[in-house]
């Protein structure tokens, strides 16, 4: 049987990350927009299949954190200041956290 089990920050942030995809579902179908209704399904594919331990999953989840704040950068003059530190630190906090040792490890 396997024991691995994630901590309790990796649970939070892979919660979070669910909820954002509901929220660009959500804000997709609000808006009637596409792209984000994709985004926000392969953000539940990518999250859920994080949380289940799927080696390829951490490559995904860097490219689609990646992307993020490539997105971000792109629309730098329409966000204010604060709002675009938080949208270009928060993804690459999560890239940090989701490549260190001990997250890995929990991938073997």
């Amino acid at each position: 049987m396997d024991t691995k089990k994630w901590p309790v920050l990796g649970q939070i942030l892979i919660g979070l990350g669910v909820i954002g995809g509901l929220m660009n579902i959500t804000g997709g179908v609000w808006q009637k927009n596409i792209l984000m209704i994709i985004a926000g399904i392969v953000g539940l594919v990518i999250y859920w299949s994080v949380y289940k331990f799927k080696k390829w999953a951490l490559i995904g989840l860097n490219i689609l954190l990646s992307l993020s704040i490539a997105f971000t950068l792109v629309n730098i003059g329409k966000m204010p200041t604060l709002i675009l530190l938080v949208a270009i630190i928060y993804p690459l906090l999560l890239i940090m956290y989701f490549n260190s040792t001990k997250v890995k490890e929990l991938f073997r």
